[in-house]
C-alpha cells in the first residue's frame, strides 16, 4: 500500500511535474519536497490542504497513505526518528536550565545566610558555649565571654576518662593574657604579641562552622555541594547540608546551633557533633575580669 509520500510522489508525476516545480507552488524547498516524499518528514495540516489542492487527491486519501505507513515499524522510525531526537534535546536543554537555576539560587541561598552571619564578626558583649562530640560521648568543650575588649575562656578536654580545665582571662586593652589557677587563686601575666583572633570580639566567629564563614567559603564550590536548604515554620531553625556535614541555624538571628559530621572510614561511621549556646548582651564586667582576691604570681 502506499505511503503518504508515495501518494505525493504519484500525484506530482500524474500532473507531469517536477520536485522543483511543485516545492515552487507549495512555497517550500525542493529538499522539503524529497524528505516528504522519502517519508523522513511530515508536513502540517495547512501544507496538506495545499498539496490536496495542487494534486486534486482527497486529504482522507493522502492521511490514508500516512497511516498504512504508520504500520509499517520501519517506515514509522524514520518519519519519527528526527522527531525524537528533537524532543530529546529540548528536554536536556530544559534540564540544564533547570540546573542552572537551581544552582544559582543555592548560591544565592547561601549567600544570603553567610551574610547575616558575617554580621558577628565584630560584636560587643556574648557568652559563647560549644561542646564536641563523637557518637554521643563529650569530647571537650569551649566556653567564652567576651566585653569591652576582655575575655573570659574556659576550655575543657574530656577525652581518655579525664578532664582536664584551664581558664584563661585577656585583656585586649593593655595587651596581656592571664592563665589562672582557681584552686590556688593565682595567675601568670603574660605578654599578648598576636590578637588578630580576638580583636573587636571576633573569636565567636572564628569558631562558627567554616562553611558557612563568609571568608572561608567558595560560594562556587558550597553550590555545588549543598544538597538542601530546609526551611520550616514549626521548627525555629534553618538546616543546611553539605555533602556528609548538616548546620543548624537559629531561624530569627543566624547563629549556629549545631553541626553535625558524619565520618565514614571503611564500613565505620562515625558522628562528630558541635552543640553551640549564644547569647548575647547577657556578660557583667566581673564575669570577664579576674576576680579580686587572685594573685599574681610573675
Amino acid at each position: 500500500m502506499n505511503t503518504f509520500g508515495d501518494k505525493i510522489v504519484e500525484g506530482r508525476k500524474r500532473k507531469g511535474m517536477s520536485q522543483e516545480a511543485f516545492a515552487d507552488l507549495m512555497g517550500v524547498s525542493r529538499q522539503m519536497v524529497s524528505r516528504w516524499e522519502l517519508n523522513t518528514a511530515m508536513p502540517r495540516m495547512q501544507k496538506i490542504k495545499k498539496i490536496s489542492e495542487i494534486l486534486e487527491i482527497s486529504i482522507e486519501d493522502l492521511l490514508s497513505g500516512e497511516e498504512k505507513a504508520k504500520s509499517n515499524p520501519v517506515a514509522f522510525l524514520r518519519v519519527n526518528i528526527k522527531s525524537l531526537l528533537k524532543v530529546i534535546a529540548v528536554i536536556l536543554i530544559i534540564l540544564i536550565v533547570l540546573y542552572l537555576l537551581y544552582f544559582g539560587y543555592k548560591m544565592i541561598i547561601f549567600n544570603i545566610i553567610s551574610s547575616k552571619i558575617e554580621q558577628y564578626k565584630n560584636v560587643n558583649n556574648y557568652h559563647f558555649k560549644m561542646e564536641s562530640l563523637i557518637d554521643g560521648a563529650l569530647q571537650s568543650s569551649k566556653e567564652v565571654w567576651y566585653k569591652d575588649g576582655y575575655y573570659k575562656i574556659i576550655e575543657k578536654d574530656t577525652m581518655n576518662s579525664m578532664t582536664n580545665s584551664g581558664v584563661t582571662y585577656l585583656d585586649l586593652n593593655s595587651g596581656y593574657r592571664y592563665i589562672v589557677d582557681d584552686n590556688t587563686k593565682t595567675y601568670n601575666e603574660i605578654k599578648l604579641f598576636r590578637t588578630e583572633q580576638y580583636n573587636n570580639g571576633i573569636y565567636m566567629y572564628k569558631l562558627f562552622p567554616t562553611m558557612i564563614r563568609k571568608e572561608a567559603t567558595d560560594f562556587k564550590e558550597i553550590a555545588l555541594k549543598l544538597n538542601f536548604v530546609l526551611y520550616t515554620l514549626k521548627k525555629e531553625s534553618i538546616t543546611l547540608k553539605i555533602n556528609n556535614e548538616e548546620i543548624e541555624l537559629n531561624k530569627n538571628n543566624f547563629l549556629p546551633m549545631a553541626q553535625n559530621i558524619k565520618m565514614h572510614e571503611n564500613k565505620n561511621t562515625q558522628l562528630n557533633i558541635n552543640r553551640y549556646n549564644i547569647e548575647l548582651d547577657i556578660v557583667q564586667d566581673e564575669d570577664v575580669k579576674i576576680p579580686l582576691d587572685y594573685a599574681k604570681l610573675n
